[in-house]
């Protein structure tokens, strides 16, 4: 089942954009095919999802919604796909049976997989808050030395941000 009839017009530099960032994040590696695939939720906006279940990237993107609904579209496919575009709109269109993606003359058929089998992602609690971005590049710059460059896992490549009192 996917997530019934889907119509969505976009950019197409502002989809490469997002999937360049995303397909970065999908693991084409993993036991799980849907890990290798986007998922972009059409609503008031879309909202594009990617994961490999240790790391989860969502971003949103302007498009022309005609008709909302969910796809899982193979991220590397679409992007590689999208990228070759003009500065155009991009449609995907979703019907019962298959996907086609169009751009002018350009018009493919895409294989997705059913919305249901992508793993639900975290929301995110807490506030928000603004930093100044010379400041924070600072922070960054002063902590930089202390983050392991060669390891393979994530969390020592990475440095804690804590946010106490106003800011």
């Amino acid at each position: 089942r996917h997530g019934g009839n889907v119509n969505i017009s976009i950019n197409s530099q502002s989809l490469a954009k997002e999937l360049r960032a995303l397909n970065k994040i999908a693991s084409t590696k993993s036991t799980l095919p849907i890990l290798s695939h986007v998922l972009l939720r059409a609503a008031d906006t879309l909202t594009l999802e990617a994961t490999d279940l240790e790391l989860a990237y969502r971003t949103t993107c302007a498009a022309h919604i005609e008709t909302p609904g969910i796809i899982a579209l193979p991220v590397t496919k679409l992007f590689q796909m999208v990228k070759q575009f003009p500065d155009a709109d991009v449609s995907i269109l979703l019907d019962k049976t298959h996907v086609i993606i169009k751009c002018g003359e350009f018009k493919s058929r895409m294989q997705a997989m059913p919305p249901d089998d992508f793993p639900r992602l975290p929301e995110v609690e807490g506030q928000s808050s603004m930093l100044d971005a010379k400041d924070f590049r600072q922070m960054i710059d002063r902590t930089r030395y202390a983050i392991a460059e060669s390891s393979s896992g994530y969390l020592l490549q990475g440095a804690l941000f804590t946010l106490a009192g106003p800011v």
